[in-house]
């Protein structure tokens, strides 16, 4: 676009006084003007004075001088003019390009520049003009004269489909401030003029953007919304909702259907099909819906064919691995298998048997491997944190149990070493079995050989002792300061200056760890010097034999599990072993060290795996899907969909979305329809990255983002309190879900009990009263855990047949379904708690999506899921002692400033007889020592606060006469 008046800003100020001007030849500039003139008036003083008026180059500018006067009257820059001759004047455009007009010498005699003058006169420009326009091709119609959805990309493609805008712009500018576009007459008025007109029209568009794409899109859907109103009424078993119809309506070139639990997604997943083949916009065999297992794709496949009919028939609806393996096939000469034996460790024989032999070819035939094997499997098995990091002892002893740690008695807490002996701490553990590895001969708390019993401390017993140096080791748990961590017994430290004093005493030699010398990596190190600097030799190494007889029957081990579990993310990663060794190298002291080994061993085994797959002829699930990618990448296939649909996208991986970019990057006018519920996005164990779907657009490209707010299952009470419940995280995405059941009062009912057992008896007179209504109703039964399964479920089944359909699962699975009641057991602190506090081992956020910094982010939608689940009625069984963390919250948001009759949640207690009634009074406070639940305890003394982990803690608290009774 020409800049009219763009001046050099170093210029002068050109003269502005009136020259005596009698020459009648000329137009009269208007020296009025206080800076230079603009560019149009420049045309108008050169094409209609050309000769009488000059023009001099100078370095970057021009000058326009009367030729008798030599009067100056302004300025231009070269960059707008770049050549004058006699006979042609060259307007230099913004983009590189020029016009080129004709600037005849005798020029028509004006007495007022901005008087009109003759057709006659002009007809040179008017040449020129449309010598121009005769090489422009125009579109026949702007993407606007058709009824469509224009998305993005259509008018994109549209924009890019006209001619240089700048030339455009210059021949209709130049007629219109010349005044002689509107004085064509229609016999003059000819194909090149028409182009334009045209091109006022499309300049108009233009100008509106974005902006005006919205409003045509807008009137579109409205109008979409009248016409298609019977269309959308029928084409489910309920009409569907005004949310679910405008997501078919729209097409963009990504959207992204953000929907509520019970919201109707698959009642849009069909509206959506349904709606392109009734318009047009794709035929059948043009449309592929993906999702994530057989089950979700046959039930799609299934709803789609019964309410469209046989024309559904043709669209394709597939796993992403099931197409992936036949993509790959139709660009191969042969279809590769799908491994069998891929699957995770312990579901079948089959795959623990390859997984055996693979890892026994590698000890065989590598000695690195197997040297960086063993010493992992026993010295750096365990994601070891450090113990100043955790707030409390509880918290400490929960980490341990998450670990696999296993009580030896009612009071201490261990794991076994490889020699079987019961070590207090995985720090223990770890130096017991190097000590192990290196053949250095000790003993595990031998008794001192000296009396040492007093009054405040029992007979010492040093961790470890050394008989061929008689040297006693002591491994304590300190800082680089020398201090505990906070929440160890407040005689910790006189216990460690008390066995220091023992030793010097009784002339006996002991050296010392500490735990930072593990947080620090240096533990190892540090020891080998120490029991070298003593004389013991550590440069031995135990033989597979030894080890494997050690270990005894052991096979499918965490370590094994853990390996296959990394190569599958690393796999779907598609990082490369340097980028794992840079993430590595960022770590910090045991992590790091641990980090190393692993990918050494990691190394290996991928190119084993590897190998046995080529062999076989065989790919496994993630090859699938990275494979199909590559074919789409390389256009070894070229796919025609136009129209790709993702159910459940919340579960997406970054592996699927390759394949996802691949197929839209193969073909401009393919559009994304995805949608999911990132409330519910639960498998990021599998490789699903919540990121992707809150990231949508960055990810995919332009989007439009659509929500269904409106559930058509769980009442007002429940959804709220859900509601609330996940939009405590701040990365979440926002929903205001809202439901026609206004039901609120004690719809979620907090159950504690005090007994486990008698959760049994309270969940058979619940179920003895939800059948006494006589209607038949749906329960769940959910658990955290498939062990949590209540061993009277059958009898209950047949007990209730004729009324109630009873069915217990894990959490995980029942998503996507709901029931009228549902019963979620096990809500509890501890190993089995609810949230989990499994802790994945650290080595998998090398290969997995960055973790989320929110606390049991995913958790959270776990318990969501649950709640969710319930069209009327949730119950939470937790014990009165240690209830989960996600009770005491649910408790405060269903209270939220209500009276208990109006309350959405309830608290109640079961009795013995597992009935139940009302809680009354507050629960006692938490423990001072390790933060758990104090209950009410009696002894000879009285009654008193004891901790409801006893004896694991013994915190206790005085009964005052605040404290409110039980």
């Amino acid at each position: 676009m020409l800049e009219p008046d763009r001046i050099e800003p170093n210029h002068p100020e050109p003269h502005n006084s009136k020259p005596d001007h009698t020459d009648p030849d000329l137009p009269e500039p208007d020296y009025s003007v206080t800076r230079p003139p603009g560019l149009w008036t420049w045309l108008k003083w050169l094409l209609l004075g050309w000769s009488s008026w000059s023009l001099t180059f100078g370095k970057s500018s021009l000058t326009l001088q009367h030729k008798k006067r030599k009067q100056e009257i302004g300025y231009l820059s070269i960059k707008e003019f770049s050549k004058l001759s006699n006979k042609k004047l060259v307007l230099k455009l913004t983009s590189g390009e020029a016009i080129v007009l004709p600037c005849p010498r005798n020029t028509v005699q004006l007495a007022d520049v901005n008087k009109t003058f003759s057709m006659s006169k002009q007809q040179p420009y008017i040449d020129a003009i449309r010598s121009l326009l005769e090489n422009i091709t125009l579109p026949t119609a702007s993407p606007y004269d058709f009824n469509i959805y224009v998305s993005n990309r259509r008018f994109q493609m549209w924009l890019n489909s006209l001619p240089n805008k700048n030339e455009m712009d210059a021949a209709l500018d130049l007629l219109e401030r010349l005044e002689l576009l509107d004085q064509l007459d229609s016999a003059q008025l000819k194909p090149q003029f028409q182009k334009l007109e045209t091109w006022r029209k499309y300049r108009t568009i233009m100008q509106g953007g974005h902006q005006g794409r919205t409003e045509h899109n807008h009137s579109f859907i409205a109008k979409e919304l009248r016409l298609k109103q019977k269309f959308f009424d029928n084409i489910e078993h309920q009409p569907l909702t005004d949310e679910q119809r405008r997501a078919a309506i729209e097409m963009e070139d990504c959207n992204l259907l953000v929907a509520a639990a019970g919201s109707g997604k698959t009642s849009a997943v069909v509206g959506k099909v349904g709606y392109a083949l009734e318009t047009g916009f794709c035929r059948p065999e043009e449309i592929l819906v993906l999702a994530f297992n057989r089950k979700a794709a046959k039930e799609l496949q299934d709803r789609l064919t019964s309410q469209l009919g046989a024309t559904a028939e043709d669209v394709s609806v597939s796993t992403f691995h099931k197409f992936g393996l036949d993509t790959i096939g139709k660009t191969q000469s042969r279809k590769p298998s799908a491994a069998d034996w891929t699957g995770n460790l312990g579901e079948s024989s089959a795959s623990n048997s390859k997984w055996e032999a693979l890892i026994e070819e590698l000890l065989s035939v590598e000695a690195s491997f197997a040297q960086h094997y063993w010493a992992m499997r026993l010295c750096f098995s365990y994601d070891m944190r450090p113990q100043h990091e955790f707030k409390s002892k509880n918290d400490y002893e929960l980490y341990l149990e998450s670990a696999g740690a296993k009580t030896r008695d009612t009071e201490h807490w261990g794991v076994s070493t490889i020699q079987g002996e019961w070590v207090r701490s995985l720090q223990e553990l770890a130096i017991a079995n190097w000590l192990y590895l290196h053949k250095v001969n000790y003993q595990y708390e031998a008794p001192y050989p000296f009396a040492a019993a007093t009054e405040g401390h029992r007979q010492y017993t040093p961790d470890f002792y050394y008989p061929d140096a008689g040297i006693y080791h002591e491994h304590f748990a300190l800082d680089a300061a020398g201090n505990p961590p906070s929440y160890f017994e407040t005689d910790y430290r006189q216990g460690v200056e008390w066995k220091r004093e023992q030793h010097r005493s009784r002339g006996t030699t002991m050296i010392e760890t500490h735990s930072e010398m593990f947080d620090r990596g240096a533990i190892f190190n540090h020891l080998r010097s120490e029991l070298e600097r003593h004389g013991i030799d550590c440069s031995g190494q135990r033989s597979r034999g030894e080890i494997e007889a050690a270990l005894g029957e052991q096979t499918i081990t965490p370590i094994h599990q853990l390996i296959q579990e990394f190569l599958r993310h690393w796999k779907s990663s598609r990082l490369t072993m340097l980028d794992l060794e840079a993430k590595a190298s960022q770590l910090k002291g045991y992590a790091k060290l641990r980090a190393k080994l692993f990918l050494g061993i990691m190394e290996s085994v991928r190119r084993a795996y590897e190998g046995k797959l080529r062999d076989r002829g065989e790919v496994d699930f993630e090859d699938m899907i990275s494979q199909a990618a590559e074919c789409l990448n390389e256009n070894l296939l070229r796919h025609s969909f136009k129209l790709v649909l993702i159910d459940e996208f919340q579960d997406i991986s970054q592996n699927r979305a390759r394949l996802v970019k691949a197929l839209l990057a193969q073909n401009p006018d393919c559009t994304l329809f995805a949608v999911g519920d990132d409330w519910q996005s639960i498998y990021r164990f599998a490789g699903s990255d919540i990121n992707i779907m809150t990231g949508f657009e960055e990810e995919f490209g332009f989007t439009a983002t659509n929500r269904l707010t409106q559930t058509f299952r769980s009442n007002k009470g429940i959804t709220d309190l859900a509601t609330g419940f996940i939009s405590a995280n701040p990365a979440q995405m926002r929903k205001d879900v809202t439901t026609s059941d206004k039901t609120t009062a004690s719809v979620v009912n907090v159950v504690y009990y005090t007994q486990r057992d008698v959760t049994s008896q309270f969940i058979r007179q619940q179920l003895g009263e939800i059948a006494a209504n006589g209607k038949p109703a749906s329960v769940f039964i959910l658990g955290r855990y498939n062990h949590q399964k209540p061993e009277d479920l059958g009898n209950w089944r047949k007990q209730f047949k004729e009324h109630l359909d009873i069915e217990f699962s894990t959490v995980h699975k029942v998503k996507g379904r709901e029931a009228d009641y549902v019963f979620v057991v096990g809500m509890e602190v501890g190993r089995s708690g609810f949230p989990c506090k499994r802790n994945d081992d650290s080595l998998l956020n090398l290969v997995r999506p960055v973790p989320e910094r929110f606390e049991f982010a995913e958790e959270r939608r776990l318990f969501y899921v649950a709640l969710t689940r319930a069209r009327q009625k949730v119950f939470l069984l937790a014990p009165r002692s240690y209830p989960s963390s996600f009770v005491k919250e649910v408790i405060a948001l269903g209270r939220n400033g209500q009276s208990t009759a109006q309350a959405i949640v309830s608290e109640n207690c079961i009795d013995a007889e597992g009935k139940m009634s009302p809680v009354s009074g507050v629960p006692a406070p938490p423990c001072p020592k390790c933060g758990a639940m104090l209950v009410e305890r009696e002894s000879r003394y009285g009654l008193f606060y004891g901790c409801s982990n006893y004896p694991k803690c013994k915190g206790t608290r005085r009964i005052t006469k605040n404290d409110s009774k039980q």
